[in-house]
């Protein structure tokens, strides 16, 4: 059937429609084309009902011929519409599973995203984060999922963490691609392939591992080799990869056997550990297997049975290095035997607060993964502790967390109080905490100056997803330097009179009060004390100043006057741009805003004058700004 006439009226009504129907009589083609659909008219009832349509509208009178015009229009438009063809022969076949999916979002909508994702040069990184964040799901459409998992290879390494970290959003629908045109014998790219894999698919995909293995080369086999832990089945394949590897594809081969469930692992774990125990510590960081942390608590168990029995036996410098990898090695472990491990630990107290043997000073345990710095025996105890309720709590290690804090107190204060905001309603935690942050004096209660870097501690983990409030601790996998996340919920959320606590520390505890305000919807009351507090914070130069000013603005706050005046004597320099910026903000007047430029302007003169930064102090630009509001004084420009 030839549509063409169809096509040919659909046109002329649309140029009548543009035109006006005054041209109608006149418009021989329309006449042609209706002439021409005479046989689909005599085929089918509806295109009979477009040719007596447009009959009708040629006969009409002219005031009644717009209405019938658009009537007949939209009918042509709509059996165009169902008689759409694509050009290309053949069937229709859904989407290669894997390639992406469809979303209705023009090519002149994807081309920019497109072209940032294959291009090069700087730049492209912040216009794909403002992409993603505005429209995420660009990126799973099928235009853009095979650009973007190119993208793990741009040479730009920044941009192409991106790629893997938004594909790692997407989840498993970038699993095919991934795997297409895998090169085991290539670089960075395919590593951050291998990576992906494991954390969309993990064991899924062990067939794909153990096929590639046999031609990877280099990071490539490292990586691969290291997914294999995923899958109990590989352990015979890592047994005899551990005595034909070298250098670091035998480290990765070792990190996989640590993090295996296979008992026969760790039957081999266990003859290692007797011959090289020194060894055998460094590969237990990390892994969450039962074996890991049998076999953890046996190994320091036996490292500190001499000094329970004999506080003063000296300790050596390889003794040192071991205990310390084996407090290392307990967070992300559990049962019985951990927990005995950590009472031992704790009850030598500060017996092995002293020196190694022939080294001067006191011995510091150093970090290998969960905090940095160095700290003395006793406060690494400690610090294990607080790290494995972060990693993978249970409730016999938050009850340990308690126990120990009761019989030993001191430094574990912290891993106590984690263990109440994770077990605890926020009431009874509330009185818990209050009870221990307070001490009563002469002229009332203060912060107990031993409390605030616990409570520091215990606190500032603490952030807001979708779903709740969490404490959060994200590491670097030793194994791979991959970051590894961990959030434990808390029982419930600390309210409102968390906040008078936290601002009682001095400082040392404000990032977490900004934290519980910025969970606040926008124009939420808080207390006089709360919005005055953060009003004198808001006073210093730098971030959380800055942070500060914006929870202010958010909640509504009212009080401003002479606030720039104050900011600016405290910070001891002027900056206009930044001044004019913040003024814009202000929930003030003109007449307000003038007011409190003409002060800042007065800073800039005499003995005690402020440091201009930023290009100076534009005096003449400053005066006619300030006529300008003043001229309109109730008004509120921006």
């Amino acid at each position: 059937m030839d549509l063409q006439p169809l096509y040919d009226v659909k046109e002329r009504l649309s140029y009548a429609a543009i035109a006006g129907t005054g041209l109608l009589d006149e418009d021989f083609r329309l006449k042609r084309a209706v002439e021409a659909l005479s046989p689909l008219a005599a085929a089918s009832p509806v295109f009979a009902k477009i040719s007596a349509g447009v009959e009708v509208l040629l006969g009409a009178p002219a005031e009644e011929r717009g209405g019938l015009l658009l009537d007949v229009l939209a009918l042509v438009d709509a059996v165009a519409y169902t008689q759409g063809v694509t050009g290309v022969e053949g069937e229709l076949v859904p989407l290669t599973p894997g390639s992406g999916t469809y979303w209705e979002a023009s090519y002149g909508q994807l081309h920019p995203l497109l072209e940032l994702l294959g291009g090069t040069g700087g730049g492209r990184m912040a216009q794909i984060k403002a992409t993603w964040e505005e429209h995420p799901d660009y990126f799973a459409d099928y235009r853009v999922l095979p650009a973007l998992v190119r993208g793990l290879g741009d040479s730009y390494g920044e941009l192409a963490e991106l790629a893997a970290s938004i594909l790692e959003r997407i989840g498993p629908a970038a699993v095919p691609l991934l795997k297409e045109n895998f090169d085991p014998a290539g670089k960075r790219e395919m590593v951050r392939r291998v990576r992906l894999l494991e954390k969309l698919a993990g064991g899924a995909e062990n067939d794909f591992y153990l096929a590639q293995l046999p031609e990877a080369k280099k990071e490539v086999r490292e990586a691969l080799i290291y997914a294999l832990r995923h899958h109990s089945g590989n352990t015979e394949k890592l047994l005899e990869l551990v005595q034909t590897e070298r250098g670091k594809a035998k480290e990765m081969v070792l990190w996989a056997l640590a993090r295996s469930d296979d008992p026969a692992a760790w039957d081999f774990w266990a003859v290692r550990a007797a011959k090289k125990p020194e060894q055998t510590a460094k590969y237990l960081v990390g892994s969450q297997q039962p074996g890991a942390g049998k076999l953890s608590a046996l190994l320091l168990t036996e490292q500190l049975e001499p000094f329970a029995a004999a506080p003063d036996t000296p300790i050596s410098k390889e003794q040192a290095a071991l205990i310390e990898s084996l407090l290392q090695a307990l967070p992300g472990k559990t049962g019985t035997e951990v927990e005995n491990c950590f009472r031992q630990a704790a009850a030598l107290g500060t017996a092995l607060d002293r020196p190694l043997e022939g080294v001067p000073g006191t011995w510091n345990v150093s970090s290998l993964v969960w905090h940095r710095g160095n700290r003395p025996f006793s406060r690494a105890v400690a610090e294990a502790l607080h790290t494995a309720l972060l990693v993978l709590p249970d409730r016999e290690l938050t009850d340990l967390a308690l126990e120990l804090y009761e019989s030993r107190g001191g430094s574990f204060l912290a891993p106590a109080l984690t263990a109440r905001l994770l077990t605890q309603e926020a009431e009874a935690c509330w009185q818990w905490a209050e009870q221990r942050f307070y001490q009563r004096g002469i002229f009332g209660r203060s912060a107990r100056k031993d409390a605030l870097e616990p409570f520091r501690a215990a606190l500032e983990p603490m952030c807001w997803k979708e779903e709740g409030c969490v404490l959060r601790l994200a590491v670097q996998d030793p194994a791979d330097d991959t970051l590894c996340v961990y959030e434990q919920p808390l029982r419930q959320v600390p309210g409102p009179r968390w906040y008078g606590l936290l601002m009682d520390g001095n400082g040392a505890l404000d990032q977490v009060l900004l934290t519980l305000l910025r969970t606040l919807p926008e124009g939420a009351e808080v207390p006089e004390r709360v919005g005055y507090y953060l009003y004198q914070r808001s006073l210093d130069s730098g971030g959380q100043g800055q942070v500060c000013f914006e929870l202010l603005l958010r909640l509504g706050w009212q009080n401003w006057d002479g606030y720039l005046r104050k900011r600016a004597e405290k910070t001891g320099e002027l900056s206009f741009y930044r001044c004019k910026s913040m003024l814009d903000r202000l929930p003030l007047t003109n007449g307000e805003k003038a007011v409190q430029l003409r002060e800042l302007d007065r800073l800039t003169t005499g003995v005690k004058r402020l440091k201009s930064a930023y290009g100076g102090w534009p005096t003449e630009q400053v005066k006619q700004l300030i006529a300008a509001w003043e001229a309109d004084p109730s008004g509120r420009s921006q």
